[in-house]
């Protein structure tokens, strides 16, 4: 298997957001933002948590069949590269994120529609797939996860 990339490219991120639609949403798993929230999570947590355990929950509960030995190495590369990601993301100074380490969040492309195109309050729900993704990922480390945010929540 080869390095997996230090950060997803915007094809990446559109191949991993395709992959998850197809194959993890429609089984309970994560959509690219909840897998934004959800790896952001684990690369802080203060215990590991390895591949093997968190990478069924991305698909539902068990990772799909793929077609090919290739397929599945691709979908490790994409998976792997968005934890790097994340990992970077974590571990960037105070200065502003730049953009290839933004978290992916869905956000509406004009929020200051007005009228009949404007959005309702409950269709701007920003973040909450994110923070959904994040929680399930501290609840793989429950009893670490519970010191670790009072720590978070401590410091803010």
């Amino acid at each position: 298997m080869s390095t997996p990339p230090p950060y997803l490219d915007d094809a990446q991120i559109e191949r991993l957001a395709e992959l998850l639609e197809q194959r993890a949403v429609p089984f309970k798993g994560f959509n690219l933002e909840a897998l934004d929230g959800f790896l952001s999570a684990l690369v802080v947590s203060p215990s590991l948590v390895p591949p093997s355990e968190w990478e069924p929950l991305v698909w539902g509960g068990k990772p799909p069949r793929w077609d090919s030995i290739e397929e599945a190495m691709d979908v490790q590369q994409l998976l792997m590269g968005h934890w790097n990601m994340c990992a970077a993301r974590s571990q960037h100074g105070e200065d502003e994120l730049p953009d290839h380490l933004a978290p992916l969040m869905w956000l509406p492309e004009d929020p200051e529609l007005t009228g009949e195109e404007a959005l309702h309050e409950d269709e701007l729900d920003v973040g909450s797939d994110w923070a959904l993704g994040f929680f399930e990922g501290v609840a793989l480390r429950e009893a670490s996860g519970k010191l670790w945010l009072g720590r978070v929540f401590l410091t803010v």
